[in-house]
This record gives structure tokens, sequence and C-alpha cells, in this order.
């Protein structure tokens, strides 16, 4: 009768483990880089910046390893790191950095400190498809890349602006401080204007990734008016929540960061009933077409039954769970898809909003 009391409680331990392995949210893996000291043009906030994400981060869950004014060996050293560690626990892995970076060619670079002659800045560049590789390399389920890194190009100030599309096969989710080809603010405060909502919004309980940029974006392009929009690039399309609360949240999240788990790729293309309200309150109706154009899409908006009268265009690509669409305005509208296949995105700063329906 002993023995089998015995028997009883290790089956009950084992099942109480299984069961506690079963539910564990997905590991997660950060490294965080900031780099300011630039003998050729020093930068305010990429230590606060790095700083303040490695904080959010760590308060979501994330083992965070940080990286402050690293020379290339360094930058490469913890990428290495980083890269055998997300290989060996899975899950989710994010990079972030603040600091200089360049386009050349076509390839985006970000730049170590102790450089000091040009040919020093030439040879010694951190390529952008280092970091994705290393963190591709894990075959873990997403993985997150979040360059404050369009400052300037100091080696070529009439060269190349901002950093160019990174384009990959991953699971990946990239986050830019503003649209390709354009410059970000190193701000006037504590914070970049992009880091400072970023950092906010990720701590954030119960905020899903697409929430997280959108309100990021939302944020910067108000406070700097209009100057920088943020821009994201993404081949993933399931659900991840940074800070979940409670164990449902924590179990979406432990689905969302395996690969099995993703989530078909929508199919957006069709007509669009649009309606939508304009910033003085008046109410306003359209239709609005959405066709595949390579990896993104073309848009034509018009008023009444008919394609002609009153026509808009525009180009627009998708990413997680939003779709941005640039107007021809100074900032594109960013819509967030609904689980009924609808399209909300607010536009004019938030002061406007629209909806598109699909038509059945």
């Amino acid at each position: 009768m002993r023995l089998f009391s015995i028997l009883l409680r290790v089956f009950a331990l084992m099942a109480t483990l299984t069961l506690a392995q079963a539910q564990a949210p997905s590991p997660r893996a950060a490294l965080v880089i900031g780099n300011a000291d630039y003998s050729f043009g020093s930068l305010r906030n990429p230590v606060n910046d790095a700083e303040a994400m490695a904080k959010s981060l760590g308060e979501a869950g994330f083992d965070v390893m940080v990286a402050t004014d690293a020379d290339q060996g360094a930058m490469e050293k913890a990428i290495h790191a980083f890269g055998a560690k997300l290989k060996a626990k899975g899950g989710v892995g994010l990079f972030y950095f603040s600091g200089h970076g360049a386009q050349i060619n076509g390839e985006n670079y970000l730049i170590p400190v102790s450089l000091t002659s040009a040919e020093e800045i030439k040879n010694g560049l951190v390529s952008a498809t280092e970091i994705v590789d290393a963190m591709a390399g894990a075959h873990n389920g997403l993985n997150i890349v979040i360059l404050d890194a369009c400052r300037n190009n100091p080696m070529d100030p009439n060269g190349a602006h901002g950093l160019s599309r990174i384009d990959s096969n991953a699971s990946l989710f990239v986050s830019y401080t503003t649209s390709p080809g354009s410059v970000a603010l190193d701000g006037a405060g504590h914070n970049s204007p992009y880091t400072k909502y970023l950092s906010e919004w990720i701590a954030t309980p119960n905020l899903s990734i697409e929430d997280t940029f959108k309100r990021t974006l939302k944020g910067v392009y108000q406070d700097t008016h209009g100057e920088q929009t943020p821009w994201i690039s993404s081949t993933f399309f399931g659900d991840l929540v940074f800070r979940p609360e409670g164990a449902e949240a924590e179990e979406e999240d432990q689905q969302a960061g395996e690969a099995e788990q993703r989530a078909t790729v929508p199919t957006l293309t069709g007509v669009y009933r649009a309606s939508g309200t304009n910033p003085s309150g008046s109410q306003y109706t359209g239709m609005v077409a959405l066709a595949e154009d390579n990896e993104d899409f073309k848009l034509t908006w018009w008023i009444g039954k008919d394609v002609g009268d009153s026509e808009y265009e525009g180009e627009g690509s998708f990413a997680g769970n939003l779709l941005t669409v640039n107007w021809g305005s100074t900032t594109p509208i960013v819509y967030a898809l609904a689980d009924d296949g609808s399209l909300t995105g607010l536009w004019d700063g938030g002061h406007g909003e629209e909806t598109l329906t699909p038509e059945q």
C-alpha cells in the first residue's frame, strides 16, 4: 500500500510538471545595442534608447543582452552570441539597434563606434543582413528587427538617405524608425521620438504586435508634426502579445512563437465599401479596389458605382495585421485587419477614420 501511495505521488508530480511545461510561454530573447559616441558625429540619445528598450523588454519577459557604444568586434561578438542563444532556446527573438545607420548600394549597415577614418568606416560596418541571417539560422518561431538607425549617412551626406527595405524568407517582422529612404530625428528629449513611444507601448499589458507599432506610428507622427513616419515590413502572419497577462494570453503567445502555429496569409484583393469620418466630423462613403502588385498592393478609391469619377490611387504594403497605404498625402494611413475581413484606419493624425468592408 505504501509503495502504491509513493507511485501515485510520483505520477501526480510528473503530470504536474508536464502540464507546467505545456503552459509555459515560449522563450524570448533580445539583443539591444545603442551606439552614440561617434567621433564623426556623436548622437544624444541611443544609449538612453537602449536602456529604455532593455527595461521594457525585460518587463515583457525577454532575456535581454545589452551593448552600448560598441565597436565592430563587440557588435559582431554580441550578434553571434545572440544567434547561438536563439538556436538553443527557440521562441521569439528581437534585435534592436539605435545609432548611425547607412544604406550603401541597397544594403543596410549599422555603424559601430571607434571608427575615425573614411577607410575604417568603409571596412568596419556591420551588415543588417548578418543580423537577420544569425536570427534566421536559429529556425525559431518569430524574429523581430527594430532599427532606430535612419538618422543620416555620415560617410556620404549627399548619398542615399535612410535605410532600404529588408527582405527575408524567415518569419520576420522588421520595424524602421521612419519610411525607407527617409531620415529620422534623434530627438531633443531623453529618447528618440520612435523609442519614446515604442518602449512605452511594449510595456503596456495585452497589446498585440500590430497595435504596439500602430500606436507608435501615430505618436511619432504627431510628435514630429508629420516629418517622420515609422514603417514596418513583415513575413509574419501569426499573433504576438509583447506583455501578456493571464493564462489565456500566455497560451496565445506560446502558440504564436512556434512556426507551425502561424496563420495563413490573408487574401486582401477585392472590392471594399468605404465609409468614414472627416476631421470636421462629416461622413463620407466610397468604394476601394485592392489588387496585388508583386509583394505589395495597388488601391483605387472612388465615389459612386463606377471607377473613374473622383478617383484616387494608392500603394500599400501588408505586415502582421496592418495594411499601410500611401495615398499621396504627407503620411500613410495604417489600416488594421479585423477577423471579419474589414480594415479600419486613422488619418490626418488620428482626426479622421475610415473603414473598408469587403463586398459580398
